[in-house]
């Protein structure tokens, strides 16, 4: 069973309680039916930018919260972990169509030029195309001089920089990524307001606040601890 349509299960509830238990229904029958003693669990999970779908995945296939999803990450990136470790459980991946889609709508509500919101839209897709933790955090540091730095004089320069640089992706993605019109003309066409990843920012230690990545950008570009 390599796929699980979920849409029918969820359509009526849209909490991680509900959610949740449907996932343990789905463990649990799953195990039944299986030849081995336990059911290896998906290598990967794929998210629409959902907080309650990917809480509930992970409190269900791993039996634990975002933070420490994000904690084992972090030691996976830095090869804390052996093969058999990584296989035992499951990895959150964002579709990045719906995460384009999501920023486009942001960028389109704060009444953005054009220019500069293709620009940010091609950030966000380069940054989700590359695959080298270093090179992220260099592009970090280039976003933070060019929109967070009012000291900055090199602005433009660096963000032609950024946006000459190459998506690591094939061409068929490229083209939808790079589709700038058709993003932002989809992203005013939703009616439904964006809205951010409530949980994430309504709790008393934010997601992002406790994040390894998070901490290890702020060390290497204090004026982000400002910024967030």
């Amino acid at each position: 069973m390599d796929n699980v349509p979920l849409a029918h299960a969820i359509l009526t509830d849209h909490t991680v309680p509900g959610i949740g238990y449907f996932l343990g229904n789905v463990i649990h029958s799953a195990n039944q039916v299986t030849t081995k003693k336990k059911l290896r669990p998906p290598s990967f999970i794929i998210f629409d930018f959902s907080a309650v779908l990917m809480n509930a995945a992970l409190q269900q296939f791993n039996i634990e919260t975002v933070n420490k999803h994000l904690k084992r990450c972090w030691n996976v990136i830095h090869g804390k972990y052996s093969a058999e470790n990584i296989r035992s459980l499951s990895f959150i991946h964002l579709c990045c169509c719906h995460v384009m889609h999501a920023i486009a709508r942001s960028l389109n509500a704060e009444k953005i030029e054009k220019k500069t919101r293709e620009a940010v839209l091609y950030i966000f897709a380069y940054m989700l195309s590359s695959d080298d933790i270093n090179q992220l955090y260099d592009t970090l540091g280039l976003v933070i001089n060019i929109f967070g730095d009012p000291n900055e004089q090199n602005a433009k320069e660096k963000l032609d920089r950024i946006c000459s640089l190459k998506l690591n992706i094939d061409e068929e993605s490229e083209s939808v990524l790079k589709d700038f019109d058709k993003i932002f003309r989809t992203a005013e066409e939703k009616e439904e307001e964006l809205k951010l990843v409530d949980e994430y920012f309504e709790s008393d230690e934010p997601i992002i606040h406790q994040s390894p990545f998070n901490k290890e950008a702020i060390k290497r570009y204090p004026l982000l601890d400002e910024i967030v």
